[in-house]
């Protein structure tokens, strides 16, 4: 079955109402491969690498001002850059007030840094990092987070078992009401859910639809379905499989479709990237698909999804030493600016409709 979550298509989902929406369709020719690069041009930015700022798999990037904030895999609190890339400090690792335990996700909102803590509550900062106040206090264990006008979207990618809602909704009185619910075949299969609740747009691996948020009334509007002809991932087949055989969870192969990601939608014209094999990229624009699995020209591979967003400019991260060498990263106009010889991961900022 092609789309899994087709009975969404004619509704709108609601933290208050549900009433019927047009939905667009579009068809993807996986095996028409484009050997054009997704986008031509960009911006550099490199995060200092000091003692305290040594930073590896990048996980989340948000810009509040001229603050930079990033989360890494593997310290998992937020560290506070410039916005030139010059590390300025990091939130405080504890138990105390104002203590990180562990951050899975950041927003900011208003002129402030939220942060979730041990899945469990969302806290306040000021964008230097001074500790105001705890936000909201969760009864489930939640990865990720959407502050709207009224409340919050909170989404579970699997990783509470006591909780039957791929995304909720809690208001600021309170309520929390479910607003899509988890699909019995792949509800106990855990995914890391960075950067797929977006101010605009939500999207998760198993599901073809790209929803339309509005953070205003915490309103989630399926959108737009993506059509693979019959390759986008079946979740009772993929649930099966994963029983034989949990490594099909990197759901990278050529039997699946799947993880729709960096969603951008502008007016008519469309961009979101997917798994199979490796990471392709679609531009819909003027009705017309374009697939390809080049990024940037004279640049190696993007393996991940972006981990951050500015309005419609996409934020990926690249690793220094994925460039095979010195005159590969000079060709691809690239300086690293720090003298030691490792550097931390540096951002690349592009737009799909430049």
């Amino acid at each position: 079955m092609i789309y899994i979550y087709m009975l969404l298509t004619i509704l709108l989902v609601s933290c208050n109402e549900t009433r019927t929406t047009e939905v667009k369709e579009i068809n993807i020719d996986v095996n028409n491969i484009s050997l054009e690069p997704a986008f031509t041009d960009y911006k550099i930015i490199n995060l200092e690498l000091t003692e305290e700022s040594a930073l590896n798999d990048l996980t989340k990037v948000v810009f509040g001002k001229d603050r930079i904030f990033v989360l890494c895999m593997g310290n998992p609190v937020p560290f506070i850059f410039d916005k030139d890339g010059k590390f300025l400090s990091k939130l405080n690792v504890g138990r105390g007030p104002g203590d990180i335990i562990f951050c899975s996700d950041i927003q900011v909102k208003n002129d402030t840094l939220l942060v979730i803590d041990n899945y469990r509550k969302i806290k306040a900062y000021s964008l230097n990092g001074e500790y105001y106040k705890d936000m909201y206090s969760l009864s489930n264990p939640i990865f990720s987070f959407l502050p709207c006008d009224n409340g919050v979207l909170l989404l579970d990618p699997n990783h509470s078992k006591r909780s039957d809602w791929t995304l909720s909704f809690l208001s600021n009185d309170g309520l929390l009401t479910g607003v899509i619910k988890k699909d019995e075949h792949v509800k106990d299969i855990a995914y890391l859910g960075y950067e797929q609740l977006k101010e605009k747009v939500f999207s998760w691996p198993f599901s073809d639809t790209i929803y339309s948020v509005d953070i205003k009334n915490g309103e989630i509007n399926p959108q737009i379905i993506i059509d693979f002809n019959g390759l986008f991932i079946n979740n009772k087949e993929f649930g099966d499989d994963y029983k034989r055989n949990p490594d099909c969870m990197s759901m990278q192969n050529d039997k699946y479709v799947s993880w729709i990601s960096d969603v951008v939608v502008d007016d008519e014209n469309i961009f979101f990237s997917y798994l199979k094999d490796k990471r392709y990229f679609v531009k819909y624009k003027n009705g017309k698909s374009i697939v390809t699995a080049s990024f940037l020209p004279n640049f190696p591979e993007m393996k991940n999804k972006a981990i951050g967003a500015i309005g419609n400019d996409l934020i990926f991260s690249y690793q220094p030493y994925e460039f095979n060498s010195e005159t590969e990263m000079l060709d691809s106009g690239l300086t690293i600016n720090n003298e030691n010889e490792e550097s931390n991961p540096f951002l690349v900022i592009v737009n799909p409709f430049d």
